[in-house]
């Protein structure tokens, strides 16, 4: 968690740095462009939290509620995202997502959509083509399914 938190907070401290140079050299021109990126960037250490939040929950109370599918799935793909691309992995997710409601524990939920994800990942670190590729189908219930560049079982 604290590499996935350190990448965004290394990039809005270069940010700050760039804001200092653009101010000293009159340059403000450029603080739309960085201020922008730090938004974004700002917006994406949220999303990561939350989804943090959400994964790190306690489950001995098998708590079953009502959810948000898509942000159950969001939060579970931004938590992904960082670690796939430090591995070098490129990572195929639907950008848009059917907002369903479903009865489940968040938590259990969460932890086993990253973890297989996370499993896909070990299994192809060390290929050349490595991808991982996360399908959702929506009919009268929800089907996920994780593929990946390995030869599989």
């Amino acid at each position: 968690m604290a590499h996935e938190l350190n990448s965004p907070l290394g990039m809005l401290s270069l940010s700050v740095d760039q804001i200092k140079a653009c101010f000293y050299k009159n340059k403000p021109d450029i603080f739309e462009t960085i201020l922008t990126d730090m938004g974004s960037t700002i917006e994406r250490m949220g999303s990561l939290i939350n989804g943090f939040k959400t994964f790190s929950r306690n489950t001995d109370e098998n708590d079953f509620s009502f959810v948000s599918s898509g942000k159950l799935i969001r939060d579970c793909i931004e938590i992904c995202k960082m670690s796939l691309k430090n591995h070098g992995i490129k990572f195929n997710y639907p950008k848009e997502l059917e907002d369903v409601s479903i009865e489940c524990n968040p938590t259990e939920f969460s932890q086993v959509l990253i973890n297989l994800v996370q499993n896909a990942r070990d299994a192809i670190e060390n290929l050349d083509e490595k991808w991982v590729t996360l399908d959702i189908e929506i009919n009268d219930f929800i089907k996920i399914r994780v593929t990946d560049s390995g030869d599989g079982i």
